[in-house]
């Protein structure tokens, strides 16, 4: 990892904490240096915009986004991180 990339990270967990409204110490998460990165095959790469319908699906019949939306209530979906504005 990089100096660029540590900085970005940190500020991610800042706004997480910042859109959370808690500490950064109150969310549990490990900064590391990967080890390995393996590049999924090209039907995986933007699954959610070619395959919306099964994406949709998916993340419905899993909870995800009730699960959002209990942690992050009226913000779950509403960062600029958040791509997919489909399923939200």
């Amino acid at each position: 990892m990089n100096e660029t990339q540590l900085e970005l990270s940190q500020l991610s967990l800042l706004n997480a904490a910042d859109e959370l409204s808690v500490s950064k110490k109150d969310i549990s998460v490990q900064i590391e240096n990967f080890t390995s990165f393996w590049e999924a095959e090209e039907y995986h790469q933007d699954f959610s915009k070619k395959n919306t319908l099964k994406y949709n699906f998916y993340r419905y019949s899993c909870g995800r986004d009730e699960r959002l939306q209990k942690i992050w209530g009226k913000n779950a979906g509403q960062g600029s991180n958040w791509e997919n504005t489909e399923a939200n």
